[in-house]
């Protein structure tokens, strides 16, 4: 089961990373941020957060056999939707040469996003028991 749940990770890390390097660069013509937030950053981000979610759902499936994937996509939706508070609160500062440093929060936001939507996504696909 673990070795499943790894590849998942993995194929989780790769879709969210090609997902969020397009809408960064797609992005970026409109308005650069990428000396904030470089692609290569959001690919690396991608990959480490699918790897710890890989990590604690293995860990939640362990610990609580039957209710462990609800319990786990609840958190996991919940932490999602109050990670958006910090680049709205606490945007970063920005130098004089960003144009429209405003538009930073409305870039991160569906980054927030991207890896628990594909993670949700795909989870009844690959645990689903080989019959």
């Amino acid at each position: 089961m673990f070795l499943r749940i790894f590849f998942f990770g993995v194929f989780i890390s790769f879709i969210s990373s090609v997902v969020g390097i397009s809408y960064g660069y797609f992005y970026y013509k409109l308005f650069d941020f990428s000396s904030y937030l470089p692609l290569w950053k959001i690919a690396a981000l991608f990959t480490l957060i699918s790897m710890i979610l890989c990590g604690l759902f293995w860990l939640f499936l362990l610990i609580m056999k039957k209710k462990g994937i609800l319990v786990f996509s609840m958190i996991l939706t919940l932490l999602s939707i109050t990670s958006v508070i910090f680049p709205t609160l606490y945007p970063p500062k920005f130098s004089d040469s960003v144009e429209l440093p405003e538009f930073f929060p409305s870039f991160v936001l569906p980054l927030h996003f991207i890896v628990p939507l594909f993670w949700l996504t795909f989870t009844p696909h690959f645990l689903k028991e080989n019959k």
